[in-house]
């Protein structure tokens, strides 16, 4: 999905996250503790979809700050745009009678949706239809910021606990089941210590499925795959098509000759 802001709103978040998203989570958990929004031992869960910040280059570690700056100023402006409607309603005397329904994902994951030749088509597509992902215009019309999807996962709610699926590629495809009000990070799976409860709340998802006709999310599935799948259907481009297939077959035609090579030399 692509995320942008006006200017205004990203310059205010320029620099913010320069010192990476592990110190930030750290910060945040002790000022959440400070005030006593989540318990004093509350611990943060391993996020397996985030890169280690160390890791990145100074360039990459400068662009990766650009994109929370953007993210942070889109969630501002919308903050900042539906306060504007509020008053509006108020003061026009229809804010008691106007019903607000609100629908959101879970935020951002930190993924490349598709690699490989999916990923140069899906650029490629960007490229050719106005899109871009420089530093100098991100969060800006035309800039694509790459948040990857997370279809697919599925959770119940019962008193102070929380079994949930987090499917591949970012989640390990396993079921847990968590205590959300003395574990809000979710670090500490239960399903082993409470296997009675874990048994009765998965009883209850299959009876939520059958009564609701929920239909079960294929094995195998593969979210970015079905994203390339839903761009081939819906945006077909002959051009792009045919870039990449060439390029899949340069790539097949160069493996062919590196093993000519070597099977000749060891031949000799």
């Amino acid at each position: 999905m692509p995320v942008q802001a006006p200017q205004e709103y990203t310059d205010k978040y320029m620099g913010k996250y320069d010192e990476g998203w592990a110190s930030l989570r750290e910060r945040r958990l002790e000022s959440a503790k400070a005030l006593g929004v989540v318990p004093a031992d509350t611990k943060l869960a391993p996020v397996s979809s985030t890169a280690d910040w160390e890791s990145l280059t100074d360039e990459e570690k400068k662009y990766k700050s650009k994109e929370m700056a953007v993210y942070a100023g889109m969630i501002d402006a919308m903050d900042h745009h539906i306060g504007r409607l509020l008053e509006y309603l108020k003061d026009t005397d229809q804010y008691d009678n106007t019903v607000f329904i609100f629908t959101s994902d879970n935020g951002p994951e930190g993924t490349k949706v598709l690699t490989g030749a999916r990923a140069l088509y899906l650029r490629l597509w960007f490229a050719t239809h106005g899109y871009n992902m420089d530093y100098e215009t991100l969060g800006t019309r035309g800039s694509f910021v790459d948040i990857g999807p997370s279809f697919g996962n599925a959770a119940l709610f019962k008193g102070d606990y929380k079994i949930v699926i987090d499917r591949g590629p970012v989640g390990d495809g396993e079921w847990h089941l968590f205590n959300f009000v003395t574990d809000p990070g979710e670090a500490s799976d239960l399903k082993e210590e409470m296997p009675e409860l874990f048994a009765e709340m998965m009883e209850e998802y299959r009876t939520y499925m059958r009564d609701y006709r929920v239909l079960p999310v294929p094995d195998g599935y593969d979210q970015r795959k079905e994203v390339f799948r839903y761009v081939l259907r819906n945006n077909p481009d002959p051009l792009l098509i045919a870039i990449v297939a060439g390029f899949g077959l340069l790539i097949v035609f160069l493996a062919w000759r590196g093993v000519r090579a070597i099977r000749k030399r060891r031949s000799a």
